[in-house]
């Protein structure tokens, strides 16, 4: 992934690509596992940066107070919009707040929050410091920042596959030091009781078109312009030819809590 998220994101289609691979392959309920950390209580207020298309609340919002309150934001406009499309028709009764904003400037008053949620999206951001230091900044005393990012070796199979199609180091993912170790770290700069929970996954890929897809939702394949579905197509059917038409990848994720022990700490 690289810094350039705002335009890659700018409209829902390339995230809901990458989602759907994970949603019909995956053995681990991701979104479950990640709400049960983040464990959102009666009258909260929870914040959500980098919200996309909302997909994780429109599937852990029927399991969650229902007098729970909401606001989610993203960077892009257009994944705030596809949000609040989706969430107003299939939980109209639910208090929930929609806005585009910036990581490292949000519009909210400091203390505002009991739980953020930063999901996926801190590397993105191109100072993660001051991003963490903000969030810091609106939760409430006592108040939990749930963090989600790749391991580095998350993935590698797919990785390797898209080096082998674009000619590119790593695949052209792009920057991958923000790991757990690097998040860890700077977590615990700003944020107290500090904890690491891993997952590990493994999906068997069985359809050629889910792989074509997802690499075609890639910053590479829009470099690589208009011959580029022709060389992933070949290069996905080569693949999985050699493997019985199978495709296997390695999920290897982590989440990072930490809690605001003092009003203002982070000020």
């Amino acid at each position: 992934m690289s810094k350039a998220a705002p335009e890659h994101y700018a409209t829902p289609d390339r995230l809901m690509a990458r989602q759907t691979l994970h949603a019909k392959y995956a053995n681990v309920d991701w979104f479950s596992w990640v709400s049960e950390h983040l464990a959102p209580g009666d009258t909260e207020h929870v914040l959500d940066i980098g919200c996309g298309t909302g997909t994780f609340w429109q599937a852990t919002l029927p399991a969650t107070p229902s007098n729970l309150s909401l606001t989610l934001t993203d960077l892009s406009p257009g994944m705030v919009a596809q949000a609040q499309a989706s969430l107003s028709i299939t939980h109209p009764s639910h208090n929930i707040a929609y806005i585009a904003a910036d990581a490292t400037a949000l519009p909210f008053a400091a203390a505002r929050f009991d739980a953020v949620l930063a999901m996926h999206m801190m590397y993105h951001v191109p100072n993660p410091a001051g991003a963490l230091r903000e969030l810091a900044r609106v939760l409430r005393p006592a108040g939990r920042c749930c963090v989600t990012v790749n391991g580095t070796d998350n993935m590698a199979e797919l990785r390797a596959l898209a080096a082998h199609v674009f000619g590119t180091a790593n695949g052209g993912w792009g920057d991958t030091t923000l790991d757990a170790k690097a998040t860890e770290t700077l977590m615990c700069s700003t944020f107290s009781n500090v904890v690491r929970h891993d997952l590990y996954d493994v999906m068997v890929v069985t359809e050629a078109e889910d792989l074509v897809s997802y690499l075609l939702s890639t910053p590479q394949a829009d470099a690589a312009g208009a011959r580029a579905r022709q060389k992933i197509e070949r290069a996905v059917h080569d693949t999985m030819k050699r493997s019985d038409g199978e495709f296997t990848i390695a999920k290897r994720l982590h989440l990072i809590e930490g809690r605001v022990t003092d009003a203002g700490a982070a000020l």
